[in-house]
């Protein structure tokens, strides 16, 4: 289990590595400055999932922060600076940049958006472990992972297995809306249970919105009819 990774993961800590950049053009509206940097993201993963779904998914399957991931991410970078960027609007010479973590992130937010758009039958969830240890265990030995987001996915999975209507009806709710503070409510007795034994948690709304994005993400896709 990954419980032990759990002790202090609400510190996000960004891979080294640069995996895209984009000099060129945003649909910023405006030149591109540091601070746009969310909504660049916010607009790129938007563009990607719709272009290329399938491309999304298998970056969603490989273990995070493994090579496997960071290759797939480097072999679309084409694809992924045309989404991050256009020629109608200059930079103004800052070049933009993003990590795995953050990339990997803003996507799965993005493919379960699009999936909770949709009804969804939550009597077909199944409780199987979950996808990530099948993939951990094929890893390579020695290769890397990213043990903090993968404890973030350990306790965002229990989180949706023991309550998923209330994990749904969360992560439909608007940003600092009056909703979002009542489903947290309803959520608030799945969380304590699903912290492993001995640690201490403290999760800020949107540090439980990344602990829940691509767990219920993989358990609605595994649910889906194969094509």
């Amino acid at each position: 289990m990954l419980g032990k990774y759990l002790a202090g993961f609400s510190v996000l800590v960004l891979a080294a590595t640069s995996v895209s950049a984009q000099w060129t053009g945003t649909r910023l509206g405006g030149n591109i400055r540091k601070t746009d940097s969310v909504e660049l993201m916010q607009l790129t993963v938007e563009c990607i999932a719709e272009r290329g779904p399938a491309y999304a998914a298998k970056v969603l399957e490989t273990v995070p922060g493994s090579d496997a991931e960071f290759r797939l991410i480097r072999k679309n970078a084409g694809d992924i600076e045309v989404c991050m960027g256009g020629s109608d609007t200059p930079v103004g010479g800052i070049k933009m940049t993003f990590t795995q973590r953050p990339f990997r992130r803003a996507l799965a937010a993005e493919m379960v958006k699009l999936q909770l758009a949709r009804e969804i039958d939550l009597s077909q969830i199944a409780a199987p472990d979950p996808w990530y240890l099948v993939s951990l265990g094929g890893l390579p030995e020695g290769e890397r992972s990213d043990a903090a987001y993968l404890a973030y996915m350990e306790f965002g999975d229990c989180v949706f297995l023991k309550s998923p209507q209330a994990t749904i009806d969360y992560l439909r709710t608007e940003q600092d809306s009056k909703e979002e503070g009542m489903a947290i409510q309803k959520l608030m007795p799945a969380l304590s249970p699903c912290v492993a034994a001995g640690q201490e948690l403290e999760l800020s709304h949107k540090a439980l919105q990344i602990a829940l994005n691509e767990p219920v993400y993989h358990r609605l896709r595994r649910m889906e009819p194969e094509s």
